[in-house]
């Protein structure tokens, strides 16, 4: 939704397509969040952060491996 809300924003402030755009995000979501971006359009750069402790970045990657079970089968 973020990468969506981004762009209608940017399509609204007329830059849509014509600035380089990089986004970031935890370091497990941008590989993701790249994809997104180049069904939406738009090509973008990412720029990833740290996780915040090994206990949230396990959970953090189960839930990311789903999301991609999702995002490519459509469930």
């Amino acid at each position: 939704e973020n990468v969506a809300f981004s762009i209608e924003l940017m399509r609204e402030k007329g830059i849509f397509g014509d600035s380089n755009v990089i986004f970031v995000s935890t370091d497990f979501h941008t590989a993701r969040v790249a994809l997104i971006a180049k069904d939406l359009g738009l090509e973008a750069q990412t720029a990833p952060s740290d996780s915040v402790n090994a206990a949230y970045r396990f959970s953090s990657l189960v839930r990311e491996f789903m999301s991609y079970v999702k995002y490519f089968f459509g469930l």
